[in-house]
């Protein structure tokens, strides 16, 4: 694996090189993206909401998944498509998922006279996403996920700029008939109280929260408002290399948490060998 030397907090450590499906370098890639095999096995349905170029897809369906990817740009829903044309372990959906249901706005940020592939939304009060870019509005169809998908799941993965907890209150039949595991983006710096209100709606549903932070994965109970500062994203280095966290790892109590967690560690400890 190819590795840099990174600069942190004084301290020069070699850190991999994220690469994307066809092996280069990804300025964004996630360590999510490595670990996310741990949460399933091979003949799993899993879903990714908010699917964008697809960087969660690969490495599910290297541990034998099947995907259901929700993307409702239409760029890049067309691209996921023709990516995985042919392929019957992937189905791509169009539909912004939500707790509500018809026709809502898609605010596509526009930079530099081009569509961003990151920070299109559907959420009003996320103001961050867009900044002080134009937008593009798209209408898109917005829907539930308790209404379209009906198979057990064992994943759901959720990266949607601020409407995280929409999604997963219009999932509340499959969790709590699937018990699936989660990894989920959320950011204060989206919506005032958003970590807080999602860590209370699934704690109170029987999940366990969990985030990685220098190869290691913690107790949500670490968790503070001080590992989302703004100014680590103003340092324009690759995700894996700043003290940022906005993905979180849950686990239902009834699906072997300690065993998932042993798996995740395992793998991080790998990573970094």
């Amino acid at each position: 694996m190819l590795r840099r030397l990174v600069s942190h907090s004084g301290l020069l450590y070699r850190t991999p090189v994220p690469q994307d499906d066809e092996g280069k370098e990804c300025y964004w890639r996630e360590v999510e993206q490595d670990i996310c095999h741990c949460l399933v096995r091979a003949g799993d349905t899993t879903i990714d909401v908010g699917a964008n170029a697809g960087g969660y897809l690969r490495p599910l369906l290297n541990a034998g998944c099947r995907c259901v990817a929700f993307e409702c740009n239409p760029r890049l829903r067309r691209a996921l498509e023709a990516k995985y044309r042919g392929d019957d372990r992937v189905t791509v959906r169009g539909e912004a998922l939500s707790s509500e249901t018809g026709i809502v706005s898609l605010r596509i940020p526009m930079r530099w006279w081009s569509e961003s592939d990151g920070g299109s939304t559907i959420k009003p009060a996320n103001r961050v996403s867009v900044g002080f870019w134009p937008v593009k509005r798209v209408a898109v169809q917005r829907c539930t996920l308790d209404s379209v998908l009906h198979d057990p799941m064992a994943l759901i993965k959720s990266d949607v700029e601020g409407h995280e907890l929409d999604v997963l209150k219009g999932a509340t039949s499959v969790l709590e008939k699937s018990c699936p595991g989660l990894i989920v983006e959320c950011e204060d710096r989206h919506r005032a109280g958003a970590t807080s209100e999602m860590f209370y709606f699934l704690e109170s549903r029987g999940y366990k929260g969990f985030f990685i932070l220098d190869a290691k994965i913690h107790p949500l109970r670490e968790f503070t408002l001080a590992l989302q500062n703004p100014a680590e994203l103003a340092k324009g280095l690759p995700r894996r290399t700043i003290t940022y966290v906005n993905n979180f790892i849950f686990l239902h109590d009834s699906r072997d948490p300690h065993g998932t967690l042993r798996r995740i560690e395992e793998s991080l400890q790998r990573l970094q060998a």
